[in-house]
């Protein structure tokens, strides 16, 4: 009876714990977009797949990396590039000829003002424009009144501007003449003006403290317009040689920063590779580790790429339940941008599908069945062990004789 006891209250015991659950066996699956500390494979698309996802690449280069200095600036018209039409005598507008945002050329009338001396006709003068240019400002009317003080027309030459910078006083001891600058205006991020120092002013401004510095740019195709306002960076040393690649390149954030390299000749195939960066200016950053000189780096396009999935690219024991194409297959561009809105939109459902999926697939065969019945082979003894007492004390029950009391 005490073998009995026993039994019956380890066998309680060990069905009672919670720790015998057959969860235990779920295997918890990578998140989509996540990446290992080990990023292998890699990650193929179509033509029009890179087509649709934007894929560039840019080549890493060894390069001199620049230390340097960044400030706003306005561009603004070079003195002895612009020209004021005014009238030499009290009048009215009799003709004009032009008017504001025309190109001229030097020598083009642009207004006939006839004199309010008495005639019969009155004295008339006609003004033409003194250089080549663009009208900027056009300040009269036909029958219009104008006195000799007055403006009737300013032209710029567009073809040469200053960026006018505003240093602080701080800055003032890392600037000189004939330093590189890069300008970058807001009308045209994409593009960059370059040129050198050309004038420091003698004062600074009382309101601001700051020191005007002009730096002429060359602006043949007239992009760049008066009063633009931008940023720029004012080069003030020159590091030594190293392997750079475009800020556009690098993804991931810090302390998991990885870049797409091109693996093949076609330019269809793509290697995800984590990388080690040092120093950096505003155009290109130093990668100390993670890729060679020569190499092809994405540059537009990466981070879609991050989302697209090949089973070719995902690392051993990772990735999730779900089957994105057939092994070797390429990617369709509908599979590729789809899949990275799916992931931008429901990235938990995924990672819990992945757990489901894991959990279900380690549940089949009559291994898991066991389990899942008695969690460890410790519970199945003492359970099989609880049975076998039962039916041992059912059996001394029925065959045991009932005393018969003396008579």
């Amino acid at each position: 009876m005490r073998l009995s006891f026993i039994l019956h209250c380890g066998a309680v015991f060990a069905l009672w714990q919670p720790g015998a659950s057959a969860h235990d066996s779920h295997v918890h699956a990578e998140a989509p977009g996540s990446v290992s500390d080990d990023i292998s494979g890699a990650i193929r698309v179509t033509e029009q797949g890179k087509k649709n996802l934007g894929i560039e690449v840019a080549e890493a280069v060894l390069i001199e990396i620049e230390q340097t200095l960044e400030a706003v600036v306005e561009i603004v018209p070079i003195p002895n590039r612009m020209a004021v039409v005014a009238s030499r005598i009290p009048g009215k507008v009799k003709h004009i000829s032009a008017t504001a945002g025309e190109t001229v050329q030097a020598g083009f009338p642009l207004v006939e003002i006839e004199s309010f001396q008495a005639g019969d006709p009155p004295p008339s003068v006609t003004y033409e424009a003194p250089i080549s240019g663009i009208i900027t400002h056009w300040g009269a009317a036909v029958g219009e009144s104008v006195e000799p003080n007055g403006r009737l027309a300013e032209i710029v030459d567009l073809s040469e501007l200053f960026a006018e910078i505003a240093l602080f006083e701080g800055q003032l001891s890392r600037v000189a003449l004939g330093q590189p600058v890069r300008v970058y205006v807001e009308s045209f991020p994409r593009e960059v003006f370059e040129g050198k120092i050309e004038l420091i002013s003698g004062k600074l401004d009382p309101a601001t403290r700051s020191l005007k510095t002009y730096v002429r740019l060359d602006n043949p195709a007239s992009k760049l317009r008066p009063h633009m306002r931008g940023t720029c960076r004012v080069v003030t040393e020159v590091l030594d040689l190293v392997i750079g690649i475009p800020h556009r390149g690098v993804t991931g954030d810090p302390g998991n920063l990885s870049v797409f390299v091109q693996s093949d000749e076609e330019g269809l195939e793509y290697e995800q590779r984590r990388v080690v960066l040092g120093a950096e200016d505003d155009r290109f950053v130093e990668v100390i580790e993670g890729v060679l000189p020569g190499e092809a780096v994405v540059v537009s396009g990466n981070y879609q790429l991050q989302f697209v999935e090949n089973k070719s690219a995902i690392p051993a024991g990772g990735g999730h339940g779900h089957d994105h194409g057939r092994e070797g297959q390429h990617l369709s561009t509908e599979d590729s941008v789809a899949h990275a809105e799916v992931v931008g939109d429901h990235g938990k459902e995924e990672g819990d599908h992945a757990h489901n999926h894991a959990g279900s697939r380690q549940q089949d065969g009559p291994q898991s069945l066991w389990r899942q019945l008695f969690g460890s082979p410790i519970t199945a003894v003492l359970t099989v062990g609880f049975i076998m007492s039962l039916g041992l004390n059912v059996l001394l029950i029925s065959v045991k004789k009932p005393i018969e009391p003396p008579v």
